[in-house]
Order: C-alpha cells, then structure tokens, then sequence
C-alpha cells in the first residue's frame, strides 16, 4: 500500500499546475491512514483470552451395554443465574429409553425449561438420546442434584425387563449477589474509571476532517460566479438614437447603398413608433399606415395609441416615409443634401417625440423644409 501511494504522489508531479493545491492535503490523508493502520496492528496483536468451554462437571455411569453420561454447566452460580443440565444415555439400536421429563421435580431448584431430543445414531449399532434440563435455584445456598433415574429396555422385549441407571447426588452451589460477607448489605458505588486515550480513533477524526476540509475547499474553487444582473432595458429613445447611429457608421451612401440606406433608416423609426406609441408600424404598408394614422382613433384600430402624436409630428413623419418609399421603390437618387435632410429628420422626430409631455401641448415646432 505504501508503494502504490508513492507512485500516486509522483504521479501528481506531471500533471497540471491545479494539482499543487491537493499535495499538501494528499499528504496529510496518507500519514493519516498510515497511523491507523499501524494502530490496527497494535490491537491486532493483543492477545485474547480464552473462554473456558465445556461442562464443568460430567459424570458418567454403565450398566450392562446402556451408558448414561450427565453433565452440568457450572458448579457454582449466582442467584440470577441457571444451572443447563444434560441426561445423555446411549446404548444397542434396537434399544428404547426412558428419561426423566423437564418437569421432574428436584428440591431447591424449579424447571425453567427443557427439551427431549430424538434418537440418533452414534455408532455402529448403537443410537444416544439425550434431555436437557434449565434449573432455576431456589435462593443462594448449597443443594444437593438428586439422583435421576433412567430406564433402557430392548424394544423388542418386555419393558419390565429394563435396565434401571441411576446417577449420584451432585453438590451444587448458588451465592448471593450481594457477595458471601455482605448479607444483603448494597456495596458503595465504584468511583468512574478513566478511560485511556485512543490515539487511532483522534487519528481518523484528525483525518476524516481534513479531508472534508479539502473537500469543501475544493468545492469552494469550482463554484460557479453568481450571473450578473442584466441591465435595465433601454427607453425606445435611447435604442433608436444608437441604431441610427449604428447605421450612420456602416456609411452606406458612400458606398453607393441608397436603397438599403433608406430601408434601414425606415425601419428605424417604424420600430421606435412601435416600442415608443404601440404602433405596429412594421406590420403595415406605408400606405395603410398613413390611411390609418388620418382616421380617428377608435377601439380595435390597428395603430391605436398614435393619438400620442402632435399633429406637426404627423405631417413630418408622412412626408418622410413617402420619401423613403420614393428612393426604395421608385428609384429616386436622392442628393446629398436631401441624405443628410432625411437624417436630420428621424434624428428631430425621435427627439421631439421622446418624453411625456411629446403628445400634448399647443407649441409651434419649428418649420422644416424638406423637399421629397
């Protein structure tokens, strides 16, 4: 393991520059799980020590080819504890046995429990059938097991013919929990026993935290910048002013573009009356507009809102887009003069209708003369 991380960290060395960031905390990780895994040996190695199995007392008894075995668990208990008492008896195949039932009375202790197992084969021509006993005492004391008597017969004969074995008495001995000396006298509380420092667990939480450290760390530098707000959309003033001034830097008459000149200076305005009066100018023909533009307003027309205009505004905006329509449609070549005219023009309107105070009042715009 230790050889695979050498090779990991040397690994790193080659890569790109972000990894010098992570050394530092691979590193750490890597003393970390190194201290662990060197305390996990150290505890590896403890010895264990070893609980004693098996019964503690077993007595065994013979008569004839019968043989009986008993064994008991323990010699000496507490009063909150059972003795497991085990009747095995073994003997020919052709045998029947007949051992005592759990319920069998014995005096100092009562029955808790019990089963009688069937018959099973051993050996060759003998079978063992066994009855375990959980005997609860009475109270602490010494008692005597009394002896239990088991009775084997050949099954093919008269069962008053059997075999009668019958084991001893076996001492046994219950203590009290409070002790021998202390006849039922509570014992102080023990004072709280300290417990050592466990230098591997501190280890891990050491290192589990530093790597949520990098984690977080590591995290932290990939997250995304927080999108800036968009900006305020500008007043139809505003972006009509920067188109034309957009179209006025592509210098399309000086390359001889005076159709597409006059398109793009058209839809200038027809697009800044639709964002500034709700005029859907762009939808109509120059000719449905200005039918429109001289009827009343009335609800459902199709430039409702133009009422916003003053009637100098109006005639303005007539004459310039028949203008437009002439140079677009009628191939009018229009002089410099009536270019620069045109411009002056969308730049005027857009400036005199811009704000609220463009649509009422009763003072007299200046005079434009504009020759189309």
């Amino acid at each position: 393991m230790l050889m695979s991380w050498c090779v990991f960290l040397r690994a790193g060395n080659q890569e790109d520059k972000s990894m010098k960031y992570w050394k530092p905390f691979i590193k750490i990780i890597f003393l970390s799980l190194l201290l662990l895994g060197s305390g996990c040996q150290r505890q590896s190695g403890k010895s264990v020590p070893a609980v004693k199995a098996g019964p503690e007392v077993i007595k065994h008894y013979q008569k004839g080819p019968v043989e009986l075995t008993l064994e008991v668990d323990h010699r000496r208990i507490n009063a909150a504890q059972f003795f497991h008492l085990t009747l095995r008896v073994e003997g020919p195949e052709n045998y029947a046995f007949e051992l005592p039932g759990p319920d069998t009375k014995m005096d100092g202790f009562s029955s808790a429990g019990g089963k009688l197992n069937r018959p099973i084969l051993v050996g060759k021509n003998r079978i063992s059938q066994s009855q375990t006993y959980i005997l609860e005492p009475s109270g602490p004391g010494e008692f005597k097991l009394p002896p239990l008597k088991v009775l084997a017969w050949n099954a093919n004969k008269d069962k008053t013919k059997a075999l009668e074995l019958v084991s001893g008495e076996i001492p046994l001995s219950v203590e009290s929990l409070f002790g021998p000396d202390k006849k039922g006298a509570l014992a102080d509380i023990e004072p709280p026993v300290r417990q050592p420092l466990n230098w591997q667990l501190w280890t891990a939480a050491g290192g589990g935290a530093v790597l949520l450290l990098a984690l977080l760390v590591w995290l932290w530098r990939r997250r995304k910048p927080a999108a800036p707000p968009l900006p305020p959309p500008l007043p139809p003033a505003e972006l009509a002013r920067r188109e034309l001034q957009r179209l006025l830097e592509r210098q399309l008459p000086e390359h001889g573009q005076i159709k597409e000149f006059y398109g793009a200076l058209s839809a200038i305005i027809r697009q800044y009356l639709e964002r500034n009066f709700a005029i859907r100018a762009p939808e109509l023909t120059t000719e449905e507009f200005l039918a429109e533009l001289g009827r009343r307003p009335r609800e459902g027309s199709a430039i409702a809102g133009y009422k916003g205009l003053r009637q100098e505004h109006r005639h303005l905006l007539r004459d310039f887009l028949i203008h437009c329509d002439l140079v677009k449609f009628a191939r009018h070549q229009p002089e410099v003069d009536d270019i620069e005219m045109a411009v002056t023009i969308c730049r005027r309107f857009i400036d005199e209708t811009d704000g609220p105070d463009s649509g009422g009042g009763d003072e007299k715009l200046p005079a434009l003369e504009y020759k189309s």
